[in-house]
């Protein structure tokens, strides 16, 4: 409970300089979110959850279009896992923790690569025509 009061600690007290992402980093707090603003400012805190935010949206419209059940698998493990990226955190650092930041950047790359349509995608033993 005591991390968790230091983290508002921090939030409450962030200066213009570090909201601006020009200040110097300062020590580590249970919530990603306060560290991100805290050592990167506020537009890259923004760009950081809207790109989730996004990632999870496009994931969604895929996983309601495809007919694959070996892409479904991969995009709706991402796409829950994103949702609880996200949601976690609020309370935990989850943007210091390696497995955890790692899998939040793969899910976004595959948001960003996968096909919206099946049709999309080239049919085996059929030259592409593009």
């Amino acid at each position: 409970i005591v991390a968790h009061g230091n983290s508002l600690d921090k939030l409450f007290g962030i200066d213009l300089s570090s909201l601006m992402g020009i200040g110097s980093p300062g020590a580590p707090v249970e919530s990603s979110y306060v560290n991100l603003l805290d050592n990167f400012g506020l537009l890259f805190t923004i760009i950081y959850v809207l790109l989730g935010v996004v990632a999870i949206r496009r994931l969604g419209q895929t996983i309601a279009r495809s007919k694959y059940s070996s892409e479904m698998a991969l995009n709706y493990g991402f796409f829950f896992y994103l949702i609880a990226y996200l949601i976690g955190s609020f309370n935990l650092s989850l943007d210091r923790t390696f497995p955890a930041n790692l899998l939040y950047a793969l899910g976004i790359v595959v948001s960003i690569f996968s096909p919206m349509h099946s049709a999309d995608l080239p049919e085996l033993g059929k030259p592409d025509s593009s």
